[in-house]
């Protein structure tokens, strides 16, 4: 199968967050009916960061911020993507993703990118 072309920019709102373990969460994000992907694939979240509720932005960082997170949703749903985002103990904003975003918060999507993933036509067998 070919490789999605990426799409820049999607204007989008967390529609959807559920709690995994204390320092992970589910993320969903509405799409455009024709965004496609592959298993394995990634998308660029950019969102303007705030802060509040104890947040404070590093260093004078600026506010808004872009960083890479897998697909975790299945390709075949339509109409949203959703992502994994595991704390990381120096991530500010894994941080923020994990403590701080709410429901309709703003974000956009870019993406899919990556080309580790698995295709059915390449090899009789696969060893993973």
């Amino acid at each position: 199968m070919e490789e999605p072309k990426p799409t820049l920019n999607i204007q989008s709102k967390i529609s959807f967050i559920e709690q995994q373990t204390e320092l992970s969460r589910v993320l969903r994000f509405p799409v455009p009916e024709n965004f496609s992907y592959l298993p394995g694939q990634f998308v660029m979240l950019k969102m303007e960061l705030q802060e509040k509720n104890g947040f404070k932005i590093l260093n004078g960082k600026p506010k808004i911020q872009q960083r890479a997170f897998s697909v975790s949703s299945s390709p075949t749903q339509k109409g949203f993507v959703e992502t994994a985002v595991k704390e990381e103990e120096n991530g500010f904003v894994s941080k923020y993703f994990n403590r701080i975003v709410e429901l309709g918060d703003t974000i956009s999507i870019s993406g899919p990118y990556g080309h580790f993933h698995f295709s059915e036509a390449e090899e009789e067998f696969v060893l993973l």
